[in-house]
């Protein structure tokens, strides 16, 4: 529940999941340096995504229901046990 929580403040935010990774090569034959960058988004950001913090909150709430539901049902187990 906690990380569809986060995940649907980090999204309701705009702000983008991604991972990055620089890599640096060396040819030893031209003696040449550079880096390279990929970046793989998980959850793209901005404000033409704020539906998928509203997916997040949803499946929060329902995780919720279920929990809740499921204690519940476990009381009433424990209570006829006695």
């Amino acid at each position: 529940m906690a990380l569809f929580v986060i995940c649907a403040i980090i999204t309701g935010a705009g702000q983008e999941v991604a991972i990055t990774n620089n890599n640096t090569i060396h040819d030893i034959v031209t003696n040449d340096t550079w880096t390279e960058t990929d970046v793989n988004v998980i959850l793209s950001g901005g404000t033409q995504t704020s539906w998928i913090s509203f997916l997040f909150y949803g499946f929060a709430i329902l995780n919720l229901i279920l929990l809740s539901k499921d204690y519940t049902y476990m009381m009433k187990q424990q209570e006829n046990k006695r």
